[in-house]
């Protein structure tokens, strides 16, 4: 500047530079380092876990998945700090059809996995919605003319001796589900496993998946486990709801 004789303007252009240019271009560096760490550490957990894996046996490419997909990114934080809360197993899932979905999944160190996971319990597993906690809560979520509609000429498997399987059995289950707005499904699914869930809702309230806690055999019955479990469930759906 003094060789061109304006020094009276040496620090307005430093000034100028350093918060017009400079700021945000360090601004955007930093944002890009945080959302890359971000990711970088979602991959590895799910690698852990081996979430990756099951993805791509389902035909999805990880980093699309992680890139793109809304849901399972919003809600894996509260999975992954639940799980290392309590040590059991924590999944989000959604309603497709005659199944549930899972589609976002953490689960304890200590979790009992390898039994656990051959319930069908890894990401992308499919599971009846009948016989589950969260598509009981999914279905319940519905009017009581789309529960009738979906339940209409379609058979209900018994799977266990515990499976409800009777149509108007099973919509007065539905009904005190969206009561109660949780659900315990004890051993209904698969024998030894008992489970809780409660819905998943956005901002304008309406439910877009299910939250819910599969624990082990000998934790107790039903009520003590819900009494244990759904305090924590519920404050984990407000948590999330305003980013659903």
């Amino acid at each position: 500047f003094s060789s061109i004789g304006v020094e009276a303007l040496t620090g307005f252009a430093s000034a100028f530079f350093n918060v017009r240019l400079i700021a945000p271009l360090t601004a955007g560096v930093g944002m890009a380092a945080t959302i890359g760490a971000g990711a970088t550490a979602q991959l590895g957990a799910m690698r852990i876990s081996e979430e990756i894996d099951a993805l791509e046996v389902i035909g999805i490419r990880t980093i699309a998945y992680l890139a793109s997909s809304r849901l399972p990114r919003v809600i894996q934080p509260t999975l992954n700090r639940l799980a290392a809360t309590t040590q059991d197993v924590y999944s989000a899932v959604v309603l497709d059809g005659d199944e549930v979905v899972i589609i976002a999944r953490s689960a304890g160190l200590a979790a009992q996995t390898t039994r656990l996971l051959a319930y069908g319990m890894h990401l992308g597993a499919r599971l009846p919605a009948h016989a589950t906690s969260t598509g009981r809560v999914l279905l319940a979520a519905l009017s009581p003319a789309a529960r009738a509609d979906w339940l209409a000429d379609r058979p209900l498997p018994r799977l266990t001796p515990h499976t409800t399987t009777e149509p108007a059995a099973f919509l007065a289950l539905l009904e005190a589900v969206a009561h109660d707005d949780h659900c315990i499904a004890s051993e209904e699914h698969e024998l030894g496993v008992l489970a809780v869930a409660v819905p998943l809702r956005n901002a304008q309230g309406a439910t877009v998946a299910a939250l819910n806690v599969i624990v082990p055999p000998g934790r107790g019955g039903p009520e003590q486990v819900a009494a244990e479990h759904l305090p924590r469930l519920r404050a984990a759906a407000r948590e999330v709801r305003a980013m659903l």
